[in-house]
């Protein structure tokens, strides 16, 4: 498990530039640091549903009503990265600003959180958020747009590696669209199809979609 500086670090020695003692030292590089370490985070986050960073929460519902369409708003989590599933799972519904459009007389959510600590990601997750990170300060720090590029690239590769372990290890309960396989084989007059879970998704990445 990683901390925020160990993060901060690891980016910055990517990009061959030295340590910070601390995120709040008053330097340019530990002043980048903290200026896009929660962006990076939260774009990470928001790429997978990892089940270390999930919460459950009851929605409150707002004191403003959809002018047409849906009967009720319910607000959204500040910290939500990204939805997993609402309850009753049967509930139409659609994300309008901060708000949540539904029919529902009630809404409760299973979501990723931003707010989680760091200490909560794994060393996989952890990589790629510091990658993350280095990509988005080579410019600032080293104007090297070919350093960049090449950050960027490690980082989707380290992205679907550790979308690849999270998908074989929290291996799904329910059938998720486009990830079963379809097989046919042949018998005597008829040809048999079968169906076998393939937990690494239809693009390989463990994402169905």
């Amino acid at each position: 498990m990683a901390s925020k500086i160990e993060i901060c670090n690891h980016a910055l020695l990517k990009l061959g530039q030295p340590a910070i003692m601390s995120i709040d030292d008053d330097t340019p590089r530990a002043r980048q640091c903290f200026q896009e370490f929660d962006v990076a985070l939260g774009a990470v986050l928001r790429a997978y549903p990892w089940p270390f960073a999930i919460v459950r929460k009851v929605l409150p519902r707002s004191v403003h009503v959809p002018e047409f369409g849906y009967s009720y708003y319910y607000v959204l989590p500040p910290d939500l990265a990204r939805v997993v599933e609402i309850f009753p799972k049967e509930a139409e519904f659609k994300i309008e600003g901060k708000n949540l459009a539904t029919n529902a007389e009630t809404i409760a959510m299973r979501y990723v959180s931003k707010g989680i600590p760091v200490e909560y990601l794994d060393d996989q997750v952890a990589e790629v958020v510091a990658l993350s990170l280095a990509s988005r300060l080579a410019i600032i720090i080293t104007e090297n747009i070919q350093l960049k590029e090449m950050l960027h690239a490690e980082t989707e590769l380290a992205l679907k590696q550790a979308r690849n372990t999270w998908a074989v290890e929290d291996y799904p309960q329910e059938v998720i669209e486009g990830n079963w396989l379809m097989t046919r084989e042949r018998g005597g007059p008829k040809e048999v199809i079968k169906h076998s879970w393939n937990p690494w998704g239809p693009d390989g990445t463990g994402v169905s979609g």
